[in-house]
């Protein structure tokens, strides 16, 4: 599958120590919906801002956007990309069509898909509306900057926080319109801070903490490690996966000096195989992680379980 993003050990310094992105590698592939995770300031906006041209990285090993390496493709593949970054700036004294229409002259966008984008975000679609910008809700607002963001039929959608004031129809409508830019061979790379609704349509995710990338891992695997899982707190962990792999036992991992099953399991079995290898049980505890209970598992290790 063709990398659509491909940066590896990128840094992004702001001043002389203020370092936004640290050794920083992401890979996007094409047809990918990308839900990147992490904290406010973690450098999740730096990094659309560098992919956008609108910041440069301070260094790195290698950068490219559809294989053309950064200092090129920000410039020469701009076209290919449409963005959303922060607050959507819209002309306060215009109404929705206007808006529109104001962003395909700059841009050289024909207007013909202008209602049809509107029409599907439930936003008024005539040029005649007396609504102005300025006394939108919240909601209205986002759904335009997502409408605007729609315009150019792109290959790569950089989306910062795009259901953020969202009510749950608007949510709804965005996840689908997503969905169907995937289905239609787009590639998406979406930063939100509401998990449960990014774990619906994530194809694959990467967490980001303090510029740092902690992991990037695919949506099937990650929701195998979702299930309600089993942890047992050990003696020893000496050659215990081993034992539990010559015993067919396969969906566990050591964390530490617990061992940890994910979804079902023969409590009987455990036991047989611990006891066979002189393991003692201390404790066991059962949970049903989420995504945001993933994400705080790993800053933990990370952090050497500081958080």
């Amino acid at each position: 599958m063709e990398n659509i993003i491909e940066i590896n050990k990128l840094d992004k310094k702001y001043g002389k120590s203020d370092l936004a992105l640290d050794s920083f590698s992401i890979t996007v592939k094409k047809g990918d919906i990308y839900g990147f995770v992490g904290e406010n300031g973690a450098g999740k906006t730096t990094l659309i801002r560098i992919l956008t041209g609108m910041a440069f990285p301070t260094a790195y090993e290698k950068a490219e956007m559809f294989g053309i390496d950064l200092r090129t493709s920000a410039a020469t593949e701009l076209i290919r990309i449409s963005a959303l970054i922060e607050s959507p700036a819209l002309y306060r004294n215009l109404n929705a069509y206007s808006n529109m229409l104001v962003r395909c002259k700059l841009l050289g966008y024909g207007k013909e898909r202008i209602k049809a984008i509107l029409d599907r975000l439930n936003l008024p679609t005539s040029d005649k509306d007396g609504k102005k910008a300025r006394s939108y809700s919240l909601g209205m607002k986002q759904r335009l900057a997502i409408a605007l963001a729609l315009l150019p039929e792109a290959d790569l959608y950089l989306l910062d926080e795009p259901i953020n004031a969202l009510d749950p129809e608007g949510i709804l409508l965005v996840r689908n319109i997503i969905s169907e830019l995937r289905l239609n061979g787009k590639t998406i790379l979406i930063s939100s801070h509401i998990l449960g609704e990014l774990s619906k349509i994530a194809t694959c995710y990467g967490f980001i903490h303090r510029g740092k990338m902690l992991e990037q891992i695919d949506a099937n695997t990650i929701n195998s490690k979702l299930l309600k899982n089993t942890a047992f707190s050990l003696s020893g962990t000496q050659a215990v996966i081993d034992s539990m792999r010559n015993a067919g036992i396969t969906n566990c991992e050591l964390r530490g000096n617990d061992l940890v099953f994910y979804g079902n399991l023969s409590l009987s079995s455990v036991i047989h195989v611990l006891d066979n290898i002189g393991v003692e049980v201390y404790g066991v505890n059962t949970s049903s992680p989420d995504l945001e209970s993933y994400y705080f598992d790993l800053v933990r290790k990370n952090a050497g379980g500081a958080m």
